[in-house]
């Protein structure tokens, strides 16, 4: 009689402590992270977390190579009790040898699991130094409002200049069959003195973006604290250049292995109590 007592209270501490997801009747369940390192990535599933209605996690992407790296964030599949759960999240674009990440947001009902599976779609390389697309020069003050370059159409949206500083705000529609990849960082400011500026906008509006066939964006291009040997930019002529800013490309898949996600039971006990 006493070993089945001392018998019951060890099953009764192990599912207190190591967490019978259903049984506890978790608001929130919290899973491990998981890292895949494959080819020219590395995968790395973190932050999950899930409710009833609700399960999402990040997923950050290492590029480790000199190409970009997409993601076609839609054709990523989670897999959990004979289900398949599908996301509507954005296409992700990683830089040459940078890291970005998007969190993968699923809502419905019955979502908590206590294990799930990632089947990986989606990802490809897309050439950094390939399909190039020449584009005019746009002039300050504004001759025209809008070019096409190739399957690429700007227009300006808003222009600001002041004696030391441009702001020009740009929309781009890309009409092409490939994958257009559209880089603000690539632009500079030309001065009547010569003198070449690159732009000078924040990380995140100089990052390269993606576009698939009749997909739009919105991008900046801005100049801060322009010597004034260089002229007021209120009344000289200015001219923006675009380099290698607008690419028309292609994408080739590479695969990858499904991952498998599981229930941190140490922190789902620790955040539920």
């Amino acid at each position: 009689m006493k070993k089945s007592i001392i018998l019951f209270l060890l099953i009764a501490g192990s599912v207190c402590f190591t967490g019978d997801v259903f049984g506890a009747s978790f608001e929130k369940v919290f899973y491990k992270e998981v890292v895949l390192e494959k080819g020219p990535v590395t995968v790395t599933i973190t932050d999950g977390v899930s409710t009833k209605a609700y399960i999402k996690f990040k997923l950050r992407v290492k590029n480790n190579t000199s190409d970009y790296i997409l993601v076609s964030t839609d054709q990523i599949i989670l897999k959990a009790d004979g289900k398949d759960y599908k996301n509507l999240e954005k296409d992700l674009l990683i830089g040459p040898n940078d890291e970005e990440s998007r969190v993968i947001d699923i809502k419905g009902e019955g979502l908590q699991f206590e294990k799930f599976s990632l089947e990986l779609k989606g990802f490809a390389t897309v050439k950094a130094e390939e399909g190039a697309i020449k584009a005019e020069n746009f002039k300050l003050p504004i001759v025209k409002n809008d070019f096409t370059a190739g399957p690429f159409k700007i227009v300006q949206l808003k222009s600001t200049k002041k004696t030391d500083d441009v702001v020009v705000k740009f929309s781009v529609d890309y009409t092409g069959d490939k994958i257009g990849i559209v880089h603000p960082g690539k632009a500079s400011l030309l001065t009547p003195k010569g003198t070449e500026f690159a732009n000078m906008a924040s990380r995140g509006q100089r990052r390269a973006n993606v576009l698939k066939k009749g997909q739009s964006d919105t991008f900046v291009v801005l100049w801060k604290d322009i010597p004034v040997s260089n002229g007021d930019m209120q009344k000289v002529d200015i001219e923006i250049l675009w380099h290698d800013t607008f690419r028309d490309t292609v994408a080739e898949a590479f695969p990858l292995p499904d991952v498998e996600v599981e229930i941190d039971t140490v922190l789902s006990n620790s955040k539920n109590k």
